[in-house]
């Protein structure tokens, strides 16, 4: 932690459990509405942009990385 974090203002407010006036609905990458992976409608105008690589490459390219769990992808690979 720097500087910057002592000065910021704190973020309590967003933690608080009463019902609040703001809310998060999480979205999928647009790359995703490429896949057959069940997902919500898309908006009507959602470019699906496409991939630079296929399946077989990112097979190959991750081929013996642990995803057991979190971080155990080595970052520098």
């Amino acid at each position: 932690m720097n500087l910057n974090d002592a000065l910021a203002r704190p973020m309590a407010d967003i933690f608080n459990t009463t019902p609040s006036n703001w809310s998060f609905t999480a979205a999928p990458s647009t790359y995703l509405y490429a896949t057959n992976l069940p997902l919500p409608p898309p908006a009507a105008n959602l470019i699906v942009p496409k991939s630079t690589h296929n399946a077989k490459y990112w097979a190959r390219v991750t081929k013996g990385m642990d995803f057991t769990g979190v971080d155990r992808v080595d970052s520098a690979v």
